[in-house]
């Protein structure tokens, strides 16, 4: 998947939002990649919906709540890049001068975009350690704690 482009609301390569575990399952082993399972019972939540992580090859973590992928990050070895041509290892800065709307978020600690991305920053290096996308209900609260997605 090095050519693949990270679409914010949609997908990576052949992960895409709202796919079941199972399928992402199997477009890991498709692409010949190695990947652990961690279950999250989230049980001190106000809603304990548990969730499941699927963690491969230092470069891709896939959240599922209720069977359905609401969330990528892509960190480490993933050369996919935004549509903008953000990617990771590049300097922040860098990506700030692409997208001006990236705000920085103290509760969450990540810089957030109205485009549907988080970026993560290495603070040693300033540069991009991580991206994340997800479904569009994951920008409100309310509506992404109700789990009717």
């Amino acid at each position: 998947m090095p050519d693949s482009i990270i679409v914010p609301f949609q997908g990576y390569g052949p992960f895409l939002l709202y796919q079941s575990v199972e399928a992402a399952e199997e477009a890991l082993q498709q692409c010949g990649m190695q990947y652990s399972v961690e279950i999250w019972d989230n049980a001190q939540c106000t809603h304990p919906v548990p969730w499941t992580i699927l963690t491969a090859e230092d470069q891709v973590q896939l959240f599922f709540a209720k069977d359905k992928l609401f969330e990528i990050n892509l960190y480490g070895d993933c050369a996919g890049k935004l549509p903008n041509g953000i990617f990771i290892g590049m300097p922040l800065d860098d990506a700030i001068a692409i997208d001006p709307d990236l705000r920085f978020d103290d509760w969450e600690q990540c810089y957030q975009s109205p485009s549907g991305y988080w970026l993560e920053d290495n603070l040693d290096t300033k540069t991009v350690l991580s991206i994340t996308i997800f479904i569009p209900e994951a920008q409100e609260d309310n509506l992404f704690d109700s789990y009717q997605w």
